[in-house]
């Protein structure tokens, strides 16, 4: 009765170490069970280690944004162009050899791996210079551009991405800025190219073998469009992928081959569509923008409808409604050159 007395009527008999341990675990030998244990404070510790860690670049990344937040707030107040001109090269910079990548070990399976991976400073800017659900080409997320850029890291030998020219226009003090540019994006094919990219291709392995090492440089046109904070809300990007392969490949039979059946979407987005990807549009509306081009009208700025993405959303940057190009990604339009 003497253990009860001491804690109450209600308290439960001491149970022994042993009945607390599972089946698995009484059928162990001391040493087996020390292991055990010393294993799993390893993978606890491991697990402590990466949560914390994650925790400091999360904390570097947004105190990057808020320096970035202060120095673009001065500068936009004094000269709106220029900020957004800077802004633009800056995220070329930051960019300009893709995302880090780099080997990363599991310790449970014993397993090591390549992953591409933004940086702080990667993330921090384009958190400060971008809305949080900024349109970017189609779809919808900041988020969703950086796992882009971490795919074209990852997915290629080599990444480098060189500014040509960059235009700022702006048609009055009140309307839309809109930062163009145009860059080259230098790639080296891998065997992870064909994997991720055109995996339609996997059965044939003299062409496989042809395109692994192929360097090939994608032209590309990139439009930046400024909210009236001076942050980017809609980022515009198309890259020349047939163009491109044209122009290594000379065959334009075999470029069709590897184009055909690519995971390249939108004329910028690769691999497959587990990155969560979210259309900023809907497929009707999306139809109609595309084939009622010159409802786009052009307004004073005295309009209210000046102030708006509709109002420039499917214009030249000179403000004047032009005829789009064939897709590059069309087999017919790729024949028919």
């Amino acid at each position: 009765m003497l253990p009860r007395s001491l804690f109450g009527p209600y308290a439960k008999p001491n149970q022994s170490h042993s009945d607390t341990l599972s089946p698995a675990l009484k059928l162990m030998s001391n040493s087996e069970r020390g292991k055990y244990y010393r294993r799993r404070r390893k993978v606890y510790s491991a697990q402590l280690e990466s949560s914390v860690a994650g925790l400091r670049e999360e904390i570097a990344a947004l105190t990057i944004s808020h320096q970035v937040q202060q120095e673009l707030a001065v500068s936009q107040r004094r000269t709106p162009l220029g900020a957004a001109a800077r802004i633009v090269d800056e995220y070329c910079s930051l960019f300009s050899h893709g995302t880090p990548v780099c080997l990363a070990v599991n310790e449970q399976d014993v397993s090591a791996s390549l992953v591409a991976q933004a940086t702080n400073a990667q993330r921090g800017f384009l958190r400060a210079i971008m809305i949080d659900n900024v349109r970017f080409g189609e779809f919808l997320g900041v988020d969703l551009l950086l796992h882009q850029w971490e795919r074209y890291s990852l997915y290629h030998a080599a990444i480098e991405w060189t500014m040509k020219s960059l235009n700022v226009v702006q048609v009055c003090d009140a309307g839309p800025l809109v930062v163009s540019i145009t860059a080259d994006l230098r790639v080296r094919y891998s065997r992870r190219t064909i994997e991720e990219v055109f995996p339609h291709l996997l059965g044939d392995e003299a062409l496989v073998q042809s395109l692994i090492g192929l360097e090939v440089t994608y032209p590309c046109s990139n439009h930046f469009y400024f909210s009236q904070d001076g942050k980017i809300e809609w980022y515009a990007p198309e890259a020349d992928f047939v163009g491109a392969l044209m122009g290594v490949l000379k065959d334009p039979v075999v470029v069709a081959r590897v184009i055909g059946n690519a995971l390249i979407k939108k004329g910028h987005m690769i691999g497959d569509e587990s990155d969560g990807r979210q259309l900023a549009l809907t497929e009707s509306e999306f139809t109609a923008e595309v084939r009622n081009p010159t409802l786009v009208e052009d307004s004073s700025c005295d309009s209210p409808a000046s102030n708006s993405l509709t109002s420039y959303k499917l214009n030249g940057i000179n403000g004047t409604s032009e005829p789009r190009q064939p897709s590059q990604m069309k087999l017919a339009y790729i024949l028919g050159e």
